[in-house]
């Protein structure tokens, strides 16, 4: 028997996520709520630029005399880590697609994060982006964030 596209369900995978913290889930349109990807959520490394780039900063010498002068770190190494962490969860989204296949994606996250995320993601995902909510829900409870995230997914707009 044939499936038309009536009755095919839309697959919407919903991301939650901060600069370090994010959850992956799935809503199969089949009324029977929606469902976690991973079984922990993510987490990114977040302490602060002093602790990850620990290391001393090279020194060198003055040219015109012999005073000597530290080189200043040219990365801020919190920045980068949630450069990599957005990194870390689009290739999730990747393999959720893989595996489930999707047809829309939405994305909650505060403004910055939500920009390293859409940086990150491939021109194939982008355009299954359905909906952007800048709002960190990173914070809620489970059984908070699935109502909101439910009520989210029913709508399909872009604001909780």
């Amino acid at each position: 028997m044939a499936m038309t596209s009536e009755s095919r369900k839309t697959k919407t995978c919903i991301v939650v996520a901060d600069g370090a913290r994010a959850r992956v889930f799935m809503d199969f349109g089949a009324d029977d709520g929606l469902h976690p990807v991973l079984l922990d959520e993510m987490e990114g490394d977040r302490r602060p630029s002093r602790e990850i780039g620990s290391d001393r900063p090279g020194r060198t010498f003055e040219s015109a005399d012999t005073a000597r002068h530290s080189y200043a770190p040219r990365v801020d190494w919190h920045t980068f880590e949630k450069h990599l962490f957005a990194r870390r969860v689009v290739e999730a989204i990747k393999r959720t697609e893989a595996r489930h296949g999707i047809d829309g994606l939405i994305l909650v996250a505060p403004p910055k994060a939500l920009g390293e995320l859409r940086a990150a993601l491939p021109e194939a995902l982008h355009r299954r982006l359905k909906a952007e909510v800048h709002k960190d829900l990173t914070g809620l409870s489970e059984h908070d964030l699935m109502a909101r995230l439910t009520e989210l997914a029913a709508k399909g707009s872009t604001t909780p």
